[in-house]
This record gives structure tokens, C-alpha cells and sequence, in this order.
């Protein structure tokens, strides 16, 4: 069996006796064994690692070093090549244990295909994830119909916020049963989420159903929300508040797709000030009987209000 260094991996000589070992998983500092641990580094780049470790001069040494590299993740058996940071850090804490109510996989994972986004929309915003998607050698299909949408993500973006649009696709989403991740712009705001789980998680209309109660300018908020009688809408362009938000849409996608389920906004929406640079990530309560995501085959939702009282 091949074993290579983790490309996330760290290490870095403190002093003449203590090295630290790290990545996102750990940060570990050994001491006394500044020598050691730079031999075995020599030692993995061999063809014939790790049996060439028995053959050391100081072999138990060795063979302990690579017990403790092995158990703590920074060694794998798969050779990781030209992959971005967040999916190899990814990759690593999903070698790590989680609770069962963290990383259990949505019913519909094994349907979606990874490879490949439908994405919805227009804008600096929407730009900016198509362009980042296919960086990611993601295939990004875009505005399809819904005979070309297929078992894929689908993401919906704006750059202000957009019901009618959003509402659309959040109904044509739960008709297909794939995921759909939602984020807007809102001039210096911007939204990711909720990322719809059909037939599991909240779905846009929660959302929006929950919302309504807690805006302070009710009518204002609806009126911007449905484009409703726009005299003038800002020109301003929004390229540098569309770089930022893209990331998390990217990194939903990533992170879904990686099967870090427990990092993904389901039931969730994420809330950014890009100027003061706030985060706030609030929960979304699914709804009883919900207009759009209501079934039969589901008459008591999951995280519906009757289960919070």
C-alpha cells in the first residue's frame, strides 16, 4: 500500500528541539525529535516507503513516527493532487469522528450528481459563482429547462432580493427533488441559504413565512423583495460584494459535495454586512402544512414549530 504526505500538512521547526506538526485538523508539537521527524520526511518521498522504514538504522523510531502520522490524518493512502485547499481540508475532517446528528448524509446525496450545477439567475453575483464554479472544474449548466436540468445542485442567485424568482425555483427544485442553494445581494448585505433538502429541510417559503414577522419596515422589505414599483434601482456596480458572497455559495457546493453535511446551511441562512463584516447564521424553521414543501408522506416535518413548544 502507497502512503503520501498529506498536501495540507505543516511543519515547521519551532527551536533546535520542538517541531510542530499541523493542519486543520491538529496542531501538534513534538519535542526532542527535530531529527527524527526530518528523516522520516526524507524516508516518504522513497518508492519503497514504508517498508524501507524497517531497514533504518533507528527503525522503532521510524515505525513510531509513522504510526503517530498515520493516526492523527497526515498520511493518506491516496495521492492528492492539484486540489484547492477547502476540499482537501474537507477531506480531512471527514477522516475525523462527528456525531451521527452532524454527518448523516440527506436521503437524496446518492442521487445528486456532483460533477455538474444548475444555476439560475443573472448578475454580478451570478457571474462571479459561474465563473468560480468552472475554476473548480465544475460544470455549470446555466438557466436550463427543466427537461435539461437533470440530478443536479441547483443554485439561484441575485443581486438583490428577488421572491418571484427565488419562489419559482425553490417549487421546481422540490418537483425534481435535487438540492437548491439560494444567495442575494442586498446592497452592503448579502444571504446564503437556506440550502433545501426536499423532503428533509426547510425550503424557501419557510423562509420567507418566518421572515416576515421579524423585518422592522414590513411593507418596505416586501416591496424591494418582489421589485415592486422600482423608480430607480442603484447602477452601481456590486463586483467586489459578489467576490466575497460567492465564496460561501462556492463553499456550500464544495462542502456538500465533500459530504460535510453538518457544515452545510440546511435549515440555516447566512446573513453577511460586507462592510463591517458581521456574520450572523439563523435557523429556519420549516412549517407545518408548508404550501410548497408539505406532503403527506411527511405530516410531521422535521424542526416543525410543534416541536419547539
Amino acid at each position: 500500500m502507497s502512503y503520501y504526505l498529506h498536501p495540507s500538512v505543516s511543519i515547521t521547526e519551532i527551536t533546535d528541539y520542538k517541531t510542530q506538526i499541523s493542519h486543520v485538523g491538529h496542531e501538534i508539537t513534538v519535542e526532542e525529535q527535530n531529527k527524527n521527524i526530518q528523516e522520516f520526511i526524507c524516508q516518504i518521498n522513497k518508492s519503497t516507503f514504508p517498508a524501507c522504514l524497517n531497514d533504518h538504522e533507528n527503525s522503532d523510531t521510524m515505525l513510531q513516527i509513522f504510526n503517530f502520522f498515520l493516526d492523527h490524518n497526515f498520511i493518506t493512502t491516496e495521492s492528492i493532487n492539484d486540489i484547492d485547499a477547502l476540499s482537501s481540508d474537507l477531506k480531512i475532517l471527514n477522516n475525523l469522528s462527528f456525531p451521527d446528528f452532524e454527518s448523516k448524509s440527506p436521503k437524496l446525496f446518492s442521487k445528486v450528481d456532483c460533477s455538474a450545477v444548475n444555476i439560475f439567475g443573472n448578475g454580478e453575483l451570478f457571474d462571479r459563482v459561474k465563473v468560480e464554479l468552472e475554476k473548480l472544474e465544475i460544470q455549470v449548466h446555466i438557466n436550463p429547462k427543466e427537461d435539461q436540468m437533470g440530478k443536479r445542485i441547483i443554485v439561484c442567485c441575485s443581486d438583490q432580493p428577488n421572491i418571484k424568482l427565488f419562489n419559482e425555483i425553490n417549487v421546481m427544485g422540490l418537483e425534481k427533488e435535487v438540492p437548491i442553494l439560494f444567495a442575494n445581494l442586498d446592497g452592503k448585505k448579502s444571504c446564503v441559504g437556506p440550502f433545501v433538502m426536499p423532503g428533509e429541510s426547510s425550503c424557501f417559503t419557510c423562509y420567507t413565512h418566518r421572515l416576515a414577522p421579524n423585518l422592522g419596515f414590513v411593507e418596505e422589505a416586501l416591496a424591494l423583495q418582489k421589485n415592486k414599483g422600482n423608480i430607480i434601482t442603484s447602477k452601481t456596480p456590486q463586483v467586489l460584494y459578489a467576490l466575497e458572497t460567492s465564496f460561501h455559495v462556492i463553499s456550500q457546493i464544495v462542502k456538500f459535495n465533500n459530504q460535510s453535511f453538518h457544515l452545510c446551511l440546511i435549515n440555516e441562512v447566512l446573513e453577511l454586512d460586507l462592510l463591517d463584516y458581521e456574520l450572523d447564521i439563523r435557523p429556519v424553521v420549516r412549517i407545518p402544512h408548508c404550501k410548497s414543501c408539505y406532503s403527506k408522506e411527511n405530516l410531521k416535518p422535521v424542526n416543525a414549530v410543534r416541536a419547539l413548544i
